[in-house]
């Protein structure tokens, strides 16, 4: 991944506010990840992703300064995911081991 320059204040773009607007971002973050699982990332343009996303160029630069913007919060929202998930999985186990006891 090519390190373009650092994201000033001023880059950054407008955080979704309304119901419509999350959609709009996510529908970006996912057509980017769905593009990153069969495309090398050098080789995925924003073009792509707002044809796949089924928005426009002007809606990507509303929320995403450039690609590696779009990349650096995918992987920020999911890490956060994953990591919500890996703490959850305790009290997830002992749910299923009651559940399997009460069920035998």
């Amino acid at each position: 991944m090519k390190t373009g320059p650092a994201i000033r204040p001023s880059m950054r773009r407008r955080k979704p506010r309304q119901s419509r607007a999350h959609q709009t971002s996510w529908a970006l973050q996912e057509a980017f990840v769905r593009l990153l699982m069969e495309n090398d990332y050098e080789a995925i343009t924003i073009r792509n992703i707002v044809d796949l996303a089924g928005t426009g160029l002007g809606s990507f630069y509303d929320y995403f300064a450039n690609k590696d913007d779009l990349a650096r919060v995918c992987v920020h929202l999911r890490t956060e995911v994953l990591l919500k998930t890996l703490k959850d999985a305790p009290a997830l186990v002992i749910d299923a081991d009651v559940s399997l006891e009460r069920a035998i």
